[in-house]
């Protein structure tokens, strides 16, 4: 429980940081505009339209190119 607990706190901490600071991160080669933080063993990409971040998917140990492509 305190693992999980952890683990879903940490994801709160991350996406305060993107707001306070949503440059931080670089552009990802995965999709035009997404960039990807690093939560953990966790790829977290967003995007930034003005003043909103935009958490577009959350990915753990799995192939981000696959996840993340075109529809």
């Amino acid at each position: 429980m305190e693992a999980a607990d952890r683990y879903y706190n940490a994801f709160f901490k991350h996406f305060e940081q993107l707001a306070e600071q949503p440059l931080l991160y670089p552009v990802s080669n995965v999709r035009d505009g997404y960039r990807r933080g690093v939560c953990g063993a966790d790829s977290v990409y967003y995007r930034v339209d003005g003043k909103t971040i935009e958490i577009m998917a959350i990915i753990g140990r799995q192939d981000a190119k696959k996840k993340l492509r075109e529809p």
